[in-house]
């Protein structure tokens, strides 16, 4: 799809491209539907690998979840956990694990982050392809 049409207009009788004039035209309604269109599928592309990062790592992520809420219910207590209370905890899971949990969740952050940006950039293309057609 071509969002820009020139023409080329010569300065002297000859068609020589050093004595010419180039003319340039953007079709913005095009390019900017062609943009929302790779945006929903970017958008779509994203919101697919999400799910399947999630889905991948659940068994991961439910047990660093369980680590960490358990931590945090020690932690906040009244009484303060003993020391053989929080070594408990903390052997549940391998450092490996609590590692690779992060950076997963990590990974899933940076996705929702991305989506949210996407989603912005599809609002205002929305807008502005929307305001061709009042």
């Amino acid at each position: 799809m071509q969002f820009y049409k020139y023409k080329e207009i010569p300065r002297s009788g000859d068609s020589g491209s050093s004595k010419a004039v180039y003319l340039f035209s953007v079709n913005l309604q095009r390019l900017a539907r062609s943009l929302l269109d790779q945006c929903y599928k970017a958008l779509g592309n994203m919101m697919t690998r999400r799910i399947e990062h999630v889905a991948d790592n659940r068994v991961l992520l439910d047990k660093f979840n369980e680590h960490e809420c358990k931590k945090n219910q020690l932690l906040h207590r009244e009484q303060p956990p003993s020391q053989e209370e929080l070594d408990e905890v903390e052997e549940m899971m391998t450092d490996l694990e609590k590692k690779d949990a992060e950076k997963c969740q990590d990974i899933i952050a940076k996705l929702e982050f991305a989506e949210l940006q996407l989603d912005e950039t599809i609002m205002f293309l929305s807008n502005y392809a929307n305001s061709w057609t009042v």
